[in-house]
C-alpha cells in the first residue's frame, strides 16, 4: 500500500471519493498517524554558521512533528560539505534525520523525519535547482510506503519546474499524496479583491504558478486540507520583515489526495512565527489520533524565581520536621510552632503568584508592583524566626526512618515542590501568551477592519516566542555537547569578564619572585609552555591508543 507525501499548494474541490486511494483502495487509516510541518527557513546561514543557525534548527525541531518539510535551506552542500555535516548533527542531536537536496549557496529544499519513525529510503527523486526532493519510504510499522517530499516554488514563471514535479508523481504512479512547501503562489486564483489567500496586495502573487498548481491538482486528485477545512478562513503565511509592510499572503500549504481528507485531525498555520529569523509562518497537518505523553523535568530557569526557593526551603525544614522525632529536645509546642511559620510562608508564596498572574492579566499596575514588591521582606523575616537548617538536621528520627528512607523521601518532596512551583510560574508566563493568541484569532475573524491591530498583536507574540526560545536553546543539554570546546559565542559568553583580573607582569619565577627585566619574563613564558607541549620521551603510541583510551565510547554516534 502506498502513501504520498509532498511539498506543494492545496488542490481543486474534492470529489466525492472518501476513504479510498486513487485506485480504489481503502485507506489505512493506522499508517496515516502521523503529523507534518512545512517552514521557509530563509537559509541556515551555515557559511557563518552563528546563532542564526542554531536558532533556526532549534525553533523547526522543538516542535517535535513527525515529518517537517523543508524549504530555502542554501546549505550550497558541493562545497560546504564540513558545515552541512556540522549541520547533519545538529538536527540528528535534536531528534530528526535531514534528507537535503541543496547543492548551491541559493534555494534549497530538505525533508526531516524523525528519529523515533523507523524507516528506510528506496527511492530519492530530486531536481538539478534545489526547488524538488521526494522521497519514497518503507516504513517499518505496518509495512507501509509513503512518498513524502518538499518543493519550493520558483520565483520566475517557469513551467519546467511544474513539469519535473508532475514527471515525479508519476513515476510514483497510485498512492495518495501529501504535498507541501512554499509555492510562491496562492491556491485561490479569484482577483486580488475577492482572493481569500492576499491582504493589501495590487496582485496575487503569480497567476501563472496559481494555474499550473490547479491543473496539477486536477492530474492527481489533490486538494488543499486547510481550505477544505476552513473555506472562508483567512489567514496567511508570509510576513514582511519590515515592519511597516502590511501585505500578507498565504503561500506555503499542503496539498493532499482528496481520499485522506476524512483522516486529517486539523491543518492550521502558526499563529506567530517559530522565530523572528523567519519569514514565514510554520503550517501543520495533523493526522494524529491521540496526544503524545509529555514529560515536565525542572527547568534551570525557575529556580531563580523567589517562589521556588520559598518553596523548595519550606519543603526541606517540613520534611526534618514531619521525621522528627519528638522528646525534650524538640517538643510538641516547637513543632507546632514551626509548622505555623512555615504555613504563613507557604501562603505569602501563593499571593505573590496570584498578584503576579493579576499584574500580567492587567498590564501596568503601581499599586499591585508595591503588593508584589512587599512579601520577600515579609519571607525572609518568617524565615529568620526559624532556627538554621543545622539544628533539623541533627533532630532525632525514628528507627524506622533510616537515611536512605528519609533521604528518598525529602527528594520527592522537594521535587514535587519545585514542579508545582514551576507549573504556577509557568501558567503566569503564558498567561499573557494565550491572551495575546486569543486577541489575535478574535481580530482574524474580520481580517480586513482589525489588520494593523493583528499586525502589532502578531509582533508582540513573535517576541515573546523569540524570548521563549532563546532561554530553551541555553537549557538544551544537546546545545551543549555540539558548543563544548568549541570558540561559539556561547563559550566566549562564559568565559568574559568585566575588567581585567591579571596582568603578565604579575607572573613570577619558580621562586615566587618578579623577573629582573621583561626578556626573562617573556624567556620564562616560552619555556614553560614549551615544556607543556612537548612531545613526551619514549616510544611513540600505538596506532589504536586512542581507540582503546575512548572503549566503547569512540563507536558512540556522538563522536
Amino acid at each position: 500500500m502506498y502513501y504520498v507525501f509532498v511539498a506543494v499548494d492545496p488542490g481543486p474541490d474534492p470529489p466525492a471519493r472518501a476513504g479510498l486511494h486513487a485506485n480504489g483502495l481503502p485507506v489505512n487509516s493506522k499508517a496515516l498517524n502521523l503529523s507534518f510541518a512545512s517552514q521557509n527557513l530563509r537559509s541556515l546561514n551555515i557559511s557563518t554558521k552563528n546563532r542564526i543557525t542554531r536558532d533556526k534548527i532549534f525553533a523547526i525541531t522543538r516542535e517535535k512533528q513527525d515529518i517537517i518539510l523543508l524549504c530555502d535551506l542554501k546549505l550550497n552542500s558541493n562545497i560546504q560539505k564540513a558545515a552541512v555535516h556540522d549541520v547533519e548533527k545538529y538536527f540528528f542531536l535534536n531528534g530528526y534525520k535531514l534528507y537535503h537536496n541543496s547543492k548551491h549557496s541559493t534555494r534549497g529544499v530538505g525533508v526531516l523525519i524523525n528519529r523515533k519513525i523507523s524507516h528506510s529510503i528506496s527511492n530519492c527523486l530530486c531536481d538539478n535547482d534545489g526547488n524538488i526532493i521526494i522521497l519514497e519510504l518503507n516504513l517499518d510499522v505496518g509495512n507501509e510506503r509513503l512518498i513524502v517530499g518538499s518543493l519550493y516554488g520558483t520565483n520566475q514563471n517557469e513551467e519546467g519546474f511544474f513539469n519535473t514535479v508532475e514527471q515525479f508523481l508519476n513515476q510514483l504512479n497510485g498512492p495518495p499524496i501529501i504535498l507541501g512547501g512554499d509555492l510562491n503562489a496562492t491556491w485561490d486564483n479569484r482577483n486580488v479583491n475577492d482572493n481569500l489567500d492576499v491582504h493589501s496586495m495590487q496582485n496575487i502573487p503569480s497567476i501563472f504558478h496559481t494555474n499550473k498548481i490547479r491543473s496539477l491538482c486536477n492530474i492527481f486528485n489533490l486538494v488543499d486540507p486547510f481550505r477544505a477545512l476552513y473555506p472562508n478562513k483567512k489567514d496567511f503565511t508570509y510576513v514582511p520583515s519590515v515592519v511597516n509592510n502590511h501585505n500578507r499572503s498565504r503561500i506555503d500549504f499542503f496539498m493532499i489526495t482528496v481520499t485522506l481528507i476524512p483522516y486529517v485531525k486539523n491543518c492550521s498555520i502558526s499563529v506567530g512565527l517559530l522565530t523572528t529569523h523567519f519569514d514565514h509562518k510554520c503550517i501543520f497537518l495533523n493526522f494524529k489520533k491521540k496526544p503524545v505523553a509529555r514529560t515536565f523535568p525542572i527547568k534551570f530557569s525557575i529556580l531563580k524565581e523567589n517562589e521556588v526557593s520559598w518553596q523548595v526551603t519550606s519543603s526541606v525544614i517540613e520534611s526534618y520536621i514531619q521525621h522528627a522525632l519528638l522528646n525534650e529536645n524538640y517538643t510538641q509546642g516547637q513543632k507546632d510552632q514551626h509548622l505555623l511559620t512555615l504555613g504563613e510562608i507557604n501562603m505569602l508564596t501563593q499571593e505573590s503568584l496570584d498578584l503576579k498572574l493579576a499584574l500580567v492579566t492587567v498590564g501596568v499596575d503601581n499599586h499591585l508592583d508595591l503588593q508584589i514588591e512587599a512579601i520577600p521582606p515579609q519571607v525572609e523575616e518568617l524565615f529568620s524566626t526559624l532556627p538554621g537548617l543545622s539544628f533539623f538536621e541533627e533532630l532525632e528520627r525514628p528507627e524506622y526512618c533510616n537515611d536512605a528512607l528519609f533521604f528518598d523521601t525529602l527528594v520527592h518532596c522537594v521535587r514535587n515542590s519545585a514542579l508545582l512551583q514551576q507549573k504556577k510560574i509557568f501558567n503566569i508566563k503564558a498567561n499573557r501568551k494565550n491572551a495575546l493568541i486569543s486577541r489575535i484569532k478574535t481580530l482574524k475573524e474580520n481580517y480586513n477592519i482589525n489588520s494593523r491591530e493583528i499586525h502589532i498583536a502578531e509582533r508582540l507574540l513573535n517576541t515573546l516566542i523569540e524570548n521563549e526560545l532563546k532561554l530553551e536553546i541555553t537549557q538544551n543539554k544537546k546545545f551543549e555537547v555540539l558548543n563544548d570546546e568549541k570558540m561559539t559565542a556561547h563559550f566566549s559568553c562564559m568565559a568574559k569578564v568585566s575588567k581585567q583580573e591579571c596582568a603578565i607582569s604579575e607572573i613570577c619565577n619558580d621562586f615566587e619572585q618578579e623577573f629582573a627585566s621583561t626578556d626573562l619574563c617573556s624567556s620564562y613564558i616560552k619555556n614553560y609552555f614549551g615544556d607543556v607541549y612537548k612531545k613526551p620521551p619514549g616510544p611513540p603510541f600505538p596506532p589504536d591508543s586512542v581507540q582503546t583510551f575512548l572503549g566503547d565510547t569512540a563507536n558512540h554516534n556522538t563522536v
